[in-house]
């Protein structure tokens, strides 16, 4: 039986991070691991995943990190609710439990829902820490309470 991997990103833009997921995606032998790739919306990543043969899910989350533009940064906060983000959180469980996913690999640390249910499930996750949040993007963590 093949462990099944579930790839979560933040972004469904081709940007670096994605890109890197797809060369990790390339990169796995088909007959030992199965990945499933959860995105946030239905971007340039789609129809490469779609190319691959890769099956995914759109769950809409919140980013976790702030914007350095101050009309962006009022929605993502009003996004990143208790309620929105439980909501988010929920439906990622559910994806991860109808897939049987067996672990869960966080493409970004910019987004954390994936790792959030993981954990609630009791599913290992891992982080791809990638780049420094403030060094490299100028942004900071919406909630900081929540860094862990």
């Amino acid at each position: 039986m093949n462990m099944k991997i579930c790839y979560v990103t933040h972004l469904s833009k081709l940007s670096g991070a994605a890109n890197s997921l797809l060369d990790l995606v390339d990169a796995l032998d088909f007959d030992e691991y199965e990945p499933f790739v959860i995105t946030n919306s239905k971007g340039a990543l789609v129809p490469e995943l779609e190319k691959r043969g890769i099956r995914y899910a759109i769950v809409p989350y919140a980013p976790a990190t702030n914007s350095e533009d101050m009309v962006k940064n009022i929605g993502k906060r009003a996004m990143n609710t208790n309620t929105l983000n439980f909501l988010s959180v929920k439906a990622i469980e559910h994806v991860l439990k109808k897939e049987k996913i067996d672990i869960v690999h966080n493409n970004s640390y910019l987004s954390g829902a994936g790792m959030e249910a993981a954990r609630n499930l009791g599913i290992p996750y891992i982080c791809h820490l990638r780049d420094f949040i403030w060094e490299d993007h100028h942004r900071t963590f919406i909630n900081k309470n929540l860094m862990h």
